[in-house]
């Protein structure tokens, strides 16, 4: 679901609680007439189905907007990695025309985790707010649609005591304003009534334009540029006029400084009107060099003036052709459908024809997607009113008929080239996205040999990017031979990996990862539904049972064999929860490297003296039959254990390993052998690290004591979390004055030439924690807020303790004060009035280091944080 789309789910709920409404009118106009017709009876029967008309909507409803509520989330964080994509490719343009980056980036550039941090508490506060209001929108809604229905009851037994005539007529005097306004239930500051689909409209789009720009400003920090001009499109909204063509210094987004250039603040701009709610205005990334800067004109001004007059008198016909629309559909009276009929044919017209006059204006790779999409959808809409007005004329002769789909057939050939020129641009736009992600992916060791294809999203391209990036740069996983884009290799899978050529197909289905992801939800919401139907777990219930008590009595050792094959084949069966792990095409890349790792993990491991081998074949329960690796057909143990990591799983141990894989690398729960089977093979396939990382470039500034001492800590750490501090980490500065810290955007860590114990582990858990991103887990998050409740009373101001004043939050749950130490410029409290979690940036790194030096000691203190450090390391102590 899109942001177009909850405005169009709200039409609909709207629409049907209007059709309910009315459809009870007739219905009880039909059975008074049977029994005699009386305006009390009548009145009585609307007041009972007007009950049944509250429950009934309020259960029927929930669902529809549960779904709208639960797709806020993923609509604003699409947009805002739609927001990053799209500025890359901006970037990239720019650096093929010339652009220079600022010399003061490295050749990995790296992004503030800080400023990642704030963006993302922000981005989550605006989806919390945003769910927050539409479930006050969708009480009101409700609410709204009883209290007009009351209000009808009562008007029409009024205006029939007026003689207004019929019951018809007596009806739609009385529902004549409520259709012609619709459901209006949110009232604006202003006294302004607005129905819930306006207000969806305006709310879900400013949404998803903050968080866009989140995305793009994240992609410039990145790069180290904070210079945007507003663009000058065809149509600026008054408010933002001002300030068209103008070049400023994004410091909301980008993390711009005023130090950045000679140029205002956006700050200020957006102060004084910019991006107000429903804004249609954007900026793009202002190149020095490059890019042009074009001022207003007088023209200019007149002509957007006139351009946003035209807009207003656009949408002035657009919601009068709605609202005659409403009456012509609802109202009872015959007279009164032919009139308002009438009006909204032509305003209907007058709205075609402005449109076809209208030039759409669509310049970000993410608009033209929408615009094609929705070209497509009112395409198909208009083809079916053609073929239906071609049937009424063969059928009838009517010449309005054949006039009304020769004008259907002129709007769809217009619009069929709308589409095709915007399927240009953006065919353009991947094809660049697909030649920056093969260079990438080769020049950073990925693989050997990658072709991708201009036919895939922009989206679909970044996904498998990042996640190989994952697996391969920060995991320290093996390469790929080559990554290609082959749809007749794959044939109606998704991707297919080559045994022989360690090759990574992708096929036809990976070139849109928005569409790949809805199949997918399908398929598993058809999944269950076939096996609801089927009766599999009731069967397998009952059955289940029987072969238990089948094993019971067995005497012989085949009857137990067979019953006991029974009781694994019931349970698998009640075991399967998903019919794929796959939920997307990083998740279908995943799994098809886990074939690849099966594949070399198994070449590591053969024994000199076997002919065919497999990794774990033992735990997969794997047998070579026929020139393939299939499960041992005489023992349904190893597919009772990867039934419950998915249906798919249980097809052979080559799909079990790799699904398996999947859910390892997303983090879902799977069963202890199969987790220890995975990690064993990582640590088997794991590139050598470079452990000189973990020592100092200028380590001859140690003595050897002093080197022992550091070596010493060092090796306290796990290895498998050295490993993960190895990746975090650019390099490690010794430093005579200053305190030990880890410079996050660096990525470098700065230690004391006279580190005291301990030391080295607080800052290497700092890279830790970077890494794992574990103050964005919410379990971390949990075990950090416990018995924190009544922070507000303890955070104190402590100018003695350290070397310099800081605010610390005192509890009997840290091990040390400085674990308590808060930083302000963070914030105390977060959006909701709740603790804010990041201000506690010591937390972990003193708790790590508690762990490891004198973990009884955490034990007592911090029982929660003691047992999370244990399971994060996979401790047996």
């Amino acid at each position: 679901m899109n942001e177009y789309d909850i405005g169009k789910a709200f039409a609909a709920i709207e629409e049907e609680l209007i059709a309910s409404m009315m459809r009870n009118m007739q219905y009880h106009r039909d059975w008074e007439d049977a029994e005699g017709f009386q305006w009390s009876m009548w009145q009585a029967e609307q007041l009972k189905a007007l009950n049944k008309y509250k429950k009934a909507n309020k259960n029927k409803f929930q669902r529809q907007f549960n779904e709208v509520n639960g797709s806020i989330s993923q609509v604003i964080e699409q947009a805002r990695k739609q927001g990053n994509m799209e500025q890359e490719l901006e970037i990239l343009a720019a650096i093929e025309n010339g652009w220079k980056a600022p010399k003061k980036l490295n050749k990995s550039v790296q992004t503030s985790a800080e400023f990642f941090k704030l963006n993302t508490r922000k981005l989550e506060a605006l989806i919390k707010a945003t769910e927050h209001d539409f479930k006050k929108a969708e009480v009101a809604m409700l609410r709204r649609a009883n209290d007009q229905y009351r209000k009808v009851i009562f008007n029409a037994q009024v205006y029939a005591n007026t003689g207004a005539g019929t019951y018809e007529k007596a009806v739609d005097m009385a529902t004549k304003d409520f259709l012609a306004a619709g459901i209006n239930c949110i009232e604006y500051a202003n006294g302004a009534r607005h129905t819930m689909q306006d207000y969806a409209d305006m709310a879900i789009r400013t949404a998803v334009k903050r968080a866009y720009l989140t995305g793009e400003g994240e992609k410039r920090q990145e790069w180290g540029i904070s210079t945007v001009i507003i663009n000058k499109r065809g149509n600026p909204c008054p408010k933002c006029l001002p300030f068209v063509g103008k070049i400023m210094i994004d410091d909301v987004w980008s993390g711009g400084k005023t130090s950045d250039g000679p140029y205002p603040l956006i700050s200020s701009a957006i102060s004084a009107g910019l991006y107000h709610p429903r804004c249609r205005d954007s900026h793009t990334t202002y190149f020095e060099g490059i890019s042009a800067s074009e001022k207003l004109t007088k023209k200019d001004v007149v002509t957007a003036e006139k351009d946003q007059r035209t807009l207003q008198q656009d949408k002035y016909v657009e919601r009068q052709a709605e609202k005659y629309g409403r009456l012509e559909a609802y109202s009872l009276d015959s007279e009164n459908k032919e009139t308002y009929g009438k009006k909204s044919a032509t305003l209907t017209q007058r709205r075609v024809e402005r449109m076809r006059a209208r030039k759409n204006s669509v310049s970000t790779y993410r608009e033209m997607r929408m615009q094609r999409d929705a070209l497509k959808s009112e395409t198909a809409a208009l083809e079916e009113r053609r073929k239906a007005y071609e049937l009424e004329f063969m059928e009838s002769s009517d010449m309005d008929a054949a006039r009304k789909a020769k004008e259907a057939k002129a709007l769809i050939e217009a619009k069929n080239a709308e589409i095709a020129a915007l399927t240009e641009k953006i065919t353009a736009m991947q094809e660049l996205k697909a030649k920056a992600a093969e260079e990438h992916l080769v020049s950073n060791g990925i693989a050997k040999r990658v072709k991708l294809s201009k036919a895939m999203s922009v989206e679909a391209i970044d996904e498998i990017q990042t996640v190989l990036d994952d697996l391969v740069k920060k995991r320290g996983l093996p390469p790929l031979e080559a990554i290609e884009y082959n749809p007749a290799k794959t044939m109606s899978a998704a991707a297919q990996y080559n045994w022989q050529d360690k090759t990574m197909y992708l096929g036809g289905r990976t070139k849109d990862g928005l569409k790949f992801e809805k199949d997918r939800l399908d398929t598993e919401k058809k999944f269950h539904e076939i096996r609801e139907k089927r009766g599999n777990v009731s069967y397998a219930e009952q059955y289940l049972q029987e072969a238990k008590e089948e094993l019971r009595r067995a005497k012989t050792k085949e009857d137990r064999h067979f019953a006991q094959r029974k009781i694994d084949r019931l349970q698998s069966e009640l075991n399967l929860t998903q019919k794929n792990v796959a939920r997307s095409i990083g998740d279908v890349v995943v799994h098809e490297y886990g074939h690849h790792l099966h594949n070399l993990v198994s070449e590591q491991t053969k024994p000199a003296k076997k002919k065919q081998w497999l990794f774990g074949k033992k735990e997969l329960g794997a047998q070579y039959i026929s020139g393939k690796w299939m499960h041992n057909p005489n023992s349904y143990k190893a597919r009772l254990l990867s039934s419950q990591v998915s249906e798919y799983a249980t097809e052979s141990p080559l799909e079990a390993f790799a699904e398996t894989f999947n859910a390892y690398i997303r983090g879902d729960k799977i069963p202890d052998e199969l987790k220890s089977l995975m990690d064993e093979a990582v640590g088997i396939a794991r590139q050598p690290k470079a452990k000189q990382l973990l020592y100092p470039k200028n380590r001859d500034k140690l003595d050897v004591k002093r080197i022992g001492s550091y070596e010493k800590e060092v090796s306290k750490i796990p290895a498998t979390h050295r490993n993960v501090i190895s990746d975090g980490i650019s390099e490690i500065e010794i430093i005579k004055d200053g305190v030990s810290r880890f410079d996050r955007e660096k990525k470098t860590l700065y230690i004391r030439e006279n580190f005291e114990e301990g030391e080295l582990i607080h800052e290497m858990a700092h890279v830790l924690e970077t890494e794992l991103q574990l103050y964005r887990a919410d379990e971390f998050i949990t075990v950090l807020k416990n018995g924190l409740d009544d922070f507000r009373e303890n955070i104190i101001y402590d100018p003695e303790t350290f070397v310099e004043p800081v605010f610390r939050l005192k509890s009997d749950k840290f091990v040390t004060k400085y674990q308590g130490r808060m930083y302000e410029e963070l914030g105390f409290i977060d959006e909701n009035g709740a603790l804010n979690h990041f201000a506690l940036g010591e937390y972990f790194s003193e708790g790590y280091k508690a762990y490891l030096l004198s973990p009884e000691v955490l034990k007592v203190k911090d029982a929660e944080l003691y047992q999370f450090i244990k399971e994060l390391i996979g401790d047996g102590r």
